[in-house]
């Protein structure tokens, strides 16, 4: 990573603790924080998009549910998958001062049991805050949107294992998560 200008290192730093705030990491561990800044998007992108795919590209089309626990804190996913090969996910990861979403949206194909996927867009939002707190989380969030993203897309491919055609198993570098369908 090259050197990050003094605008640019305060935006971070901002971040660092907006979601710090949201999701209860300590003050006190900047090395775990930094960690978990520098894992966030990585960690999302893999979470978020790591259940689209199955030996046969009709078995995963539907809407999924999933729980997992990302920096710690209580994660929800819910999953849509389309058989045009896109894809929409939102990630909801509860904090003691709020909820941030993450809502991923992209394109999908299969060889096996290895997805690929391409994170085309990310949008962020923030529950839970007054309105200038919301305003200002959003706009910190949104400016490594494009960062976030490219990282999301460098990503190695997700290994499903369907334990029956309404539950999968989705495995990748960072975690491993059951999703169930709902529809």
């Amino acid at each position: 990573m090259g050197p990050v200008s003094g605008g640019a290192k305060l935006r971070k730093d901002r971040a660092k603790r907006l979601i710090a705030r949201l999701l209860w990491v300590p003050k006190s561990s900047p090395v775990q924080l930094n960690c978990a800044m520098r894992n966030l998007p990585i960690l999302l992108a893999c979470l978020l998009i790591g259940v689209i795919g199955c030996s046969r590209g009709e078995k995963i089309v539907g809407q999924w549910a999933g729980d997992t626990q990302i920096m710690g804190q209580p994660a929800h996913m819910t999953l849509t998958v389309n058989a045009n090969g896109t894809y929409t996910n939102v990630a909801k990861l509860t904090g003691a001062q709020g909820t941030l979403i993450a809502t991923d949206s992209g394109k999908w194909k299969l060889a096996g049991n290895k997805m690929t996927s391409t994170v085309e867009d990310l949008v962020w939002s923030v529950e839970g805050l007054d309105a200038k707190q919301t305003e200002q989380a959003e706009k910190m969030l949104n400016a490594e949107k494009a960062n976030m993203i490219k990282q999301a897309n460098t990503e190695p491919d997700s290994t499903l294992t369907w334990k029956d055609n309404n539950t999968v198993v989705i495995k990748d570098s960072e975690s491993e998560i059951t999703f169930k369908r709902v529809k």
